[in-house]
C-alpha cells in the first residue's frame, strides 16, 4: 500500500509541491507508446497517468533509472533528485542501471523485466553515447515501442525525438556533440525542458520551421498513452 496514505505532504515536498492539472490534447499517431516526459520530476498528478499505463496500482512495481546523462557522482544524485521520493511513497522498487558499469546481458534483463524505464537529465550526447556503447539501442527502442512505460527527465525527454536541434543549442548548456549521435526516434516532436517564459523568442528561433516542439516549465509534462497526447500543466507548443 502506498506510503502516502500514512505520511504527510511535508515529508515529500518534491512530489507533492506540484500538482499540475492533466488534460487531453488530442490523438497521437502511435497507439502503443506509454511515455511521460517531465521537465524535472514526477509529481502528484502524473501518478494516475502511470497507473493507467500499468493497468493498476504502483505497489511493488520495479523502476530502472538510466543515469548516464550525468557524470560521476551526479549520476547517483540524479536518481534521488528525480525518483527516490516518488518510488518511496508509492511502494515501488528503484534500481539504478548505469550503462557503463554492467554487461549487456544484465542491462537487457533489467530492461525486459522491469515495469518502468526512466532516463535522467544531463547531456543528451552522453545518454546516446552510453546507449550505443552498451549495444542496447535496438533493444531499448523495441521495448519502449511495445508499450513499456518510459519516463524521460530533461535530457531523457530530449533524446527520444527524431532530431536534436534544441539539445545542440540549449541555452546555457549547449551540447554540440549531440549532432554526432542519432536520437532514439520514438516521438515526432522535440522537448525543451526547464523553460522560462522570458526565453520564448530565443527558444523559438532555435527550432527550424516544420519541426514541432514543446517547451516545458518545471511544473509541466507531456504524456502519451493509448493513442492520446496529454498536457500536465501548460507546455508551450512551438511550430
Amino acid at each position: 500500500m502506498s506510503y502516502s496514505k500514512f505520511k504527510g505532504k511535508a515529508a515529500f515536498k518534491e512530489v507533492f509541491s506540484v500538482d499540475s492539472p492533466v488534460r487531453e490534447i488530442g490523438a497521437y499517431p502511435d497507439e502503443t507508446l506509454n511515455m511521460i516526459l517531465p521537465s524535472e520530476h514526477l509529481f502528484k498528478s502524473l501518478k494516475p497517468m502511470l497507473e493507467k499505463m500499468l493497468g493498476g496500482s504502483l505497489d511493488d512495481k520495479k523502476v530502472v533509472l538510466i543515469p548516464n546523462g550525468g557524470l560521476d557522482q551526479a549520476r547517483a544524485d540524479m536518481s534521488y533528485v528525480y525518483l527516490q521520493e516518488f518510488t518511496t511513497i508509492n511502494n515501488m522498487y528503484l534500481k539504478q542501471l548505469d550503462l557503463e558499469k554492467w554487461p549487456k546481458e544484465i542491462l537487457l534483463r533489467s530492461l525486459e523485466t522491469c515495469d518502468v524505464i526512466c532516463m535522467s537529465g544531463g547531456l543528451v550526447s552522453r545518454l546516446l553515447h552510453a546507449v550505443d556503447e552498451a549495444g542496447i539501442r535496438e533493444n531499448l527502442v523495441e521495448i519502449v515501442k511495445k508499450g513499456k512505460p518510459f519516463v524521460g527527465f530533461s535530457a531523457g525527454a530530449m533524446c527520444v525525438s527524431t532530431s536534436t536541434h534544441w539539445a545542440a543549442n540549449f541555452i546555457g548548456e549547449s551540447d554540440p556533440q549531440v549532432m554526432n549521435f542519432k536520437p532514439l526516434g520514438l516521438v515526432n516532436f522535440e522537448v525543451y525542458p526547464h523553460f522560462e517564459d522570458n526565453l520564448l523568442p530565443a527558444v523559438e528561433k532555435l527550432l527550424p520551421k516544420g519541426v514541432k516542439g514543446f517547451a516545458l516549465r518545471p511544473e509541466d509534462a507531456l504524456v502519451i498513452t493509448k493513442g492520446k497526447l496529454y498536457f500536465a500543466g501548460n507546455p508551450v507548443e512551438i511550430n
